[in-house]
């Protein structure tokens, strides 16, 4: 938060008709766009209800925070952007049905339709935008950098009842376009609740009524930007309504007022490529807050930043940081979502190593490998980074089943020496990785021969299972599984042995699974016969093994301890 006083001006309580009635609202740039999805959207209906209902008398809308721009006679939303949009949604719903009733009506006695006609003309006054007059609310502006504004465009055609046909590829045009079907199918459905046509014309005007009259919102107009934004940082910091991220942006753009546009464009960058997920972009500068700075919660994220980024050169280097990041970390997430992220690193182990790490649902890492890019280390130094990275989880987390969270604050420490450049070699980083944080051999071996494993067909159960057995076997048979068993998806987890042939507590050992190819269809409802034969068929060499000792002995718990044993001599070799 910046490190000033401000005398906040004395807020105004506005019901929503004297909210719209004279003043020009418009939603700077570098705000969110529209977000409201149809819980809140059903939430202010519900609020309407209960005025309509009588089991209240008014109804707090929320507060707005605002800059008063007197050069261009404009309020700048600083906060309550959403509040706004989805009020002059519903004005436009009721304005839109007012407008049918009158048209499909003919009979209509001349009170009526000046009942409808008023409604019509109340609504209009207080959206404006026609004959020349400003819109009393501009959700998006052009600006150097952004000379397309789908948004207002379709948000323009919604409110004046025009053609709603722009392509709604944008969450916040989809956003809209379901609050106006909500809303619209809400007021039906209460109107159709009176028998009489003018029993619903007179609901209808009760309904405009309420909403007008007994909707109010408390304003706070802010004489400069920078107050807006303390004030609405204020108001947000401890909230729960944003996400740590949106919080982070405001505070950005208050530190570069001097070139909006450009911090703007620099944060639509980030945006684009997270999909404008304000969860992927917290998550993002957490990750790049703890490669640099320190380890803080999301939660705390914001007020750990704010108290660093308190100028506009400390601010534009946090952007162009996270600019610099942003694909990397878009591959940390996604290591195989696109040919771009495919590709992304030229070392293809750095790829598989990242792809592992993510189907075994590990993040804690991210810092280190963000600290790395940040510090220009060469691709091979980082698939060596990332392989000790593997071999810590791997016996901290999957073996021996300890919590992690010893593992993400040192993760957090080494990427942040990293950054210091007080660990500059390889052999540097993997050695204190080592001190620090790998199990020993004989603690990873005493956890060995009991380790049993759930499996599954899909999601981190599967992945981590595949993994354990697809390299053993790999070092059995120095045959690489990554493709056929990671991209291909070829094989699926079985059990050697069923519940007839060991006990219970023996049936998830690793020592009892496998992976096979899946079109032999293995079950473990199979003979013993018909098992012998399609672990034969396998490709795989451990298999043909396995259905040698079936054809010779019987598979029970002695089995599956003598093979888990066996694959002990491997695991300190791999990890």
């Amino acid at each position: 938060m910046l490190n000033s006083l401000i005398e906040i001006p004395q807020p105004a309580r506005y019901k929503i008709e004297e909210l719209f009635k004279d003043k020009n609202f418009v939603v700077p740039v570098y705000q969110r766009k529209y977000s409201w999805n149809q819980q809140e959207i059903d939430d202010l209906w519900n609020d309407m209800s209960d005025l309509l209902d009588e089991t209240r008398d008014n109804h707090f809308f929320g507060p707005i925070v605002t800059f008063r721009n007197n050069l261009k006679n404009q309020q700048e939303v600083i906060d309550g952007q959403q509040r706004m949009t989805t009020s002059q949604i519903f004005l436009a719903v009721l304005r839109d049905i007012s407008k049918s009733m009158l048209r499909e009506n003919t009979n209509l006695s001349d009170d009526s339709r000046d009942d409808l006609r008023d409604i019509n003309r109340i609504i209009t006054k207080l959206i404006r935008g026609e004959n020349g007059q400003p819109d009393s609310l501009m959700v998006q502006q052009t600006t150097e950098l952004r000379k397309e504004t789908p948004l207002q465009e379709y948000f323009h055609a919604i409110v004046h009842g025009g053609p709603k046909n722009l392509p709604q590829k944008d969450d916040a045009i989809r956003n809209m376009d379901m609050a106006y079907s909500v809303l619209k199918k809400s007021v039906e459905s209460l109107l159709k609740t009176k028998i009489h046509t003018i029993e619903r014309i007179d609901l209808l005007s009760t309904l405009v009524d309420a909403f007008l009259d007994h909707f109010y919102v408390i304003m706070v107009s802010a004489p400069t930007q920078t107050d807006a934004f303390i004030i609405f940082e204020t108001l947000n910091s401890r909230g729960k309504d944003l996400k740590a991220s949106d919080i982070i942006k405001n505070h950005l753009m208050s530190m570069l007022q001097n070139d909006l546009d450009k911090a703007d464009h620099d944060w639509q960058i980030i945006e684009d490529k997270l999909d404008g997920d304000s969860d992927r972009i917290t998550r993002f500068i957490r990750a790049y807050w703890a490669s640099k700075k320190s380890l803080v919660t999301e939660a705390s994220l914001y007020r750990s930043l704010s108290k660093e980024l308190n100028t506009a050169r400390g601010a534009q280097q946090f952007l162009t940081d996270l600019i610099e990041l942003v694909n990397v970390y878009d591959v940390l997430e996604n290591p195989l979502k696109n040919k771009n992220n495919k590709m992304y690193f030229a070392n293809h182990l750095v790829t598989e190593e990242i792809d592992i790490l993510s189907r075994l649902h590990v993040s804690l890492y991210h810092p280190i490998v963000l600290a790395l890019c940040l510090k220009k280390k060469n691709e091979i130094d980082t698939a060596k980074i990332l392989k000790k990275v593997i071999n810590v989880f791997i016996r901290h987390r999957t073996i021996i089943n300890d919590g992690t969270n010893k593992l993400e604050p040192a993760f957090a420490n080494i990427a942040q020496r990293i950054y210091k450049e007080e660990l500059v070699t390889v052999t540097d980083i993997n050695n204190i990785l080592t001190a620090e944080l790998l199990k020993t051999d004989s603690e990873i071996l005493a956890s060995w021969s009991v380790l049993s494993k759930d499996g599954g067909q899909r999601g981190q159960k599967k992945w981590t299972l595949v993994y354990l057995l697809s390299e053993i076997y790999q070092n059995i048979s120095d045959f690489n599984y990554y493709d056929s068993a990671f991209i291909e998806d070829k094989y699926e987890l079985v059990h050697i042995g069923n519940d007839s042939e060991v006990q219970e507590d023996m049936i998830n050992r690793i020592g009892n699974w496998t992976i096979i190819e899946k079109g032999f269809k293995y079950s473990e409802t199979d003979s013993k016969t018909e098992r012998i034969i399609k672990l034969q068929k396998s490709h795989l060499t451990v298999n043909k093994q396995i259905s040698g000792y079936l054809t010779k002995n019987e598979w029970n718990n002695e089995a599956i301890e003598t093979r888990q044993k066996e694959y002990a001599k491997h695991i300190t070799q791999l990890w």
